[in-house]
């Protein structure tokens, strides 16, 4: 195999390895943000929401924790009573639609928490493999091959970020046609269609709360990926160091 070929594959592998990565921290961003009961509380104080679905702080906060239990198996209904802030009486507090539609959002959370392990496995891998494949390719330097996985590395982060940039931009220019999009692409049915004046839970977290959330969401995982990284590439930098100073020396 000659040098430019394995210095191909080498590149390929470490753009596999950064995009595989890249899904894990994203993924996780996104778990962290999304049952972040902080975050809910904030924001449902910031926008009063309160008010709006006319039921008190107390019940609003039990229904963000009957919806997470839900969504990470801690339970198996959401079936819950609140008392109306309006009259006092007593109701449940997801309709039928709702309940069938967060059905589709429990079942699209267990898929991406699947790809999430499956794209840690395949960097796992990937990174128990290198010294593997620096034996087999016996006449590249230690120092071309770390040069090789930084450049593929580096390509990666800015293919990832990219990405993230344009959802982003997309997401601030027109957020009501972002996030009506999203929602084609993720379901299959019109469940997630809710209708404000009968549906308490598009009105838990309507527009802006999305909005918040997005902009939250994106924050922390563009912190979570520069930081990683940041660090990957400094361990690179201090290998190769090491690498060019022994091969002088030697």
């Amino acid at each position: 195999m000659g040098k430019y070929q394995r210095n191909g594959l080498q590149i390929s592998l470490a753009v596999i390895m950064s995009l595989s990565l890249t899904w894990v921290i994203l993924l996780q961003s996104l778990t962290y943000c999304c049952f972040n009961r902080q975050f809910y509380q904030d924001n449902f104080r910031k926008l009063q929401t309160s008010t709006k679905v006319d039921i008190d702080a107390a019940d609003l906060n039990k229904s963000v924790d009957c919806l997470f239990d839900y969504l990470l198996q801690r339970r198996d209904d959401l079936n819950l009573q609140v008392r109306l802030l309006s009259s006092g009486q007593k109701t449940e507090m997801f309709n039928r639609r709702e309940k069938d539609h967060m059905v589709d959002v429990k079942s699209l959370l267990q898929r991406v928490m699947f790809s999430q392990k499956a794209a840690l496995t395949v960097f796992v891998l990937l990174f128990l493999l290198l010294p593997l494949l620096y034996r087999r390719a016996a006449a590249t330097s230690w120092t071309d091959y770390l040069l090789s996985y930084r450049a593929g590395f580096i390509g990666g982060i800015v293919t990832a970020l990219l990405f993230i940039a344009i959802i982003a931009v997309f997401a601030a220019c027109d957020f009501s046609t972002f996030w009506w999009k999203f929602h084609e692409l993720l379901f299959t049915n019109d469940l997630w269609q809710l209708d404000p004046a009968e549906s308490r839970l598009i009105n838990l977290v309507e527009g802006e709360f999305f909005s918040n959330l997005v902009q939250y969401i994106i924050s922390v995982t563009v912190t979570a990926l520069v930081v990683a990284y940041a660090l990957i590439l400094l361990v690179l930098r201090i290998l190769l160091k090491l690498s060019r100073k022994l091969r002088t020396l030697g």
